[in-house]
């Protein structure tokens, strides 16, 4: 018998969460019965994305076997813009399934191959879309899924009364991630870690307005950087901020960094600051790399850490609570061994080969695996 053939399609091939989890996935799939491919709903730079990353994730896929498609530009903003392409990628790549993981994956796959199997993932605590629309939309899937029981939630109540969303944490391929090292070990100035896009997403000047608290108790040096790319406007005002609070000897913007892996391995503390959240694969990589995490409530943040153990969940928005824990941590060696420890023990229940095995078993259930095209 034949491999399930499952075509998942993403927003483009930029850094992100959920692009990040989805490469896993696809170069793992083989191992589970299943041909995966993607379809790139724009190209990086079509949104204002770097397009040396999206360089080095195509080639990742590329080296891996994996098939992926891009739409041309306006594609998102208009479906007929990308309708000839789209249809000759259902027709070279015949999937048994189509996995979305944005709307206008459901919105494509409905209009021009509407009778393939539809499976949506969300990978937030919020919606962009109407409300009305995105209930619409919803009813055009055979299956969702969300990343965290949060996130679950949260889907449910857009879903018509007889369906039911399935919770499948995100999960990380650990074989591309640096091995853990203990750096509590050297006497080097403590390395704070944050991993994600300047956006209002991230909420990093909430970040930076701890780390302003935090230097007038602690007197040890310490870093902080933070790596991901960002419209020119927030970047902007982050910098703003730093020079005029006198940040400049402890924050370092990196940019966006394909080295992220390496960088975890190199610091001491994990840190997020988000004002809302899926389930973050930055934090799942920080915690399989050993780092203590300080994270705020949102999304499946707490839910993760109450699993590993390997970190602090401090309530949105509290300013003073995030200094005052990143002042013990900063503080307390002892703690921050006991929090990595935890995490490197517990991580495991985090594999996408797991993972995987779930989501065949959604596909499976949902009789998609008996479609023929």
């Amino acid at each position: 018998m034949s491999n399930l053939k499952v075509l998942h399609i993403l927003s483009s091939p930029a850094a992100g969460g959920a692009e990040v989890f989805v490469k896993d996935m696809v170069i793992n799939s083989k191992e589970s019965g299943i041909d995966a491919g993607i379809l790139f709903i724009s190209g990086a730079d079509n949104v204002g994305r770097s397009s040396a990353y999206q360089a080095q994730f195509l080639a990742e896929l590329e080296q891996n076997n994996i098939p992926f498609f891009i739409l041309p530009n306006n594609a998102r903003r208009n479906i007929f813009q990308g309708y000839s392409a789209f249809k000759a990628c259902i027709k070279y790549f015949r999937p048994h399934c189509i996995h979305a993981h944005l709307l206008a994956g459901i919105i494509y796959s409905f209009f021009f191959c509407p009778s393939i199997p539809r499976v949506y993932t969300h990978h937030s605590s919020i919606i962009k879309a109407r409300p009305f629309i995105f209930k619409a939309i919803m009813k055009r899937c055979n299956a969702h899924i969300g990343i965290s029981n949060i996130c679950a939630q949260f889907l449910q109540q857009y879903l018509p009364k007889q369906k039911s969303c399935t919770v499948i944490h995100n999960a990380l391929d650990k074989k591309r991630l640096c091995t853990p090292k203990n750096n509590n070990l050297t006497n080097k100035p403590l390395t704070l870690i944050a991993v994600g896009r300047i956006s209002r997403e991230k909420n990093y000047l909430h970040m930076l307005k701890a780390i302003v608290k935090v230097k007038k108790i602690f007197t040890d040096p310490f870093y902080l950087k933070i790596a991901g790319e960002g419209k020119e406007t927030d970047k902007k005002q982050l910098r703003e901020y730093i020079n005029t609070h006198n940040l400049s000897d402890t924050v370092e913007l990196l940019g966006n960094r394909s080295d992220v892996p390496n960088l975890l391995a190199l610091s001491d503390i994990f840190l997020m600051s988000s004002a809302w959240e899926g389930l973050p694969i930055a934090l799942l990589e920080a915690q399989f790399s050993g780092l203590p995490a300080l994270v705020t409530d949102v999304g499946g943040c707490k839910e993760l850490l109450d699993i590993t153990e390997g970190g602090i969940v401090v309530p949105v928005n509290d300013a003073d609570k995030y200094a005052d824990t990143l002042l013990s941590l900063l503080s307390n060696s002892q703690l921050r061994d006991q929090l990595r420890s935890a995490a490197q023990l517990n991580i495991n229940d985090f594999s996408i080969e797991s993972c995987l095995q779930k989501h065949k078993a959604l596909y499976e259930k949902q009789n998609i695996s008996h479609y023929e095209n």
